[in-house]
């Protein structure tokens, strides 16, 4: 699983990213979209390591602090998203998008 998520995840989020940065406006919600893309290209750098760790049955051959970065990027990345504003609303607009709608209109309507 890890394999196909590297193979398809990593081409296609750079691919993201230069069209956010090179072809979209610039826009609050651009920049909120470029953060998550790049933190998303930094947990698909780190996938090769546990394929290759899966792939050795579950033996880690490169060292216990390289082995505790990895797992902490890889953790890190995937627990990390929930409690940042970026990944609550990316949360909240995969679960009720209207709702999100409403509030974010509500939020931004006295600017």
């Amino acid at each position: 699983m890890y394999l196909l998520a590297f193979s398809v995840g990593l081409p296609s989020n750079l691919l993201a990213v230069w069209v956010l940065v090179f072809r979209t406006k610039h826009l609050p919600s651009t920049t909120m979209l470029i953060n998550l893309t790049v933190v998303d290209c930094l947990l698909f750098l780190v996938l090769p390591f546990q394929i290759v760790y899966h792939f050795q049955g579950n033996n880690w051959d490169l060292g216990e602090p390289f082995c505790r970065i990895v797992m902490a990027m890889f953790y890190g990345n995937i627990y990390g998203l929930v409690p940042s504003p970026c990944g609550s609303g990316q949360i909240c607009g995969f679960g009720s998008p209207m709702f999100t709608h409403v509030v974010q209109r509500l939020c931004t309507a006295g600017r």
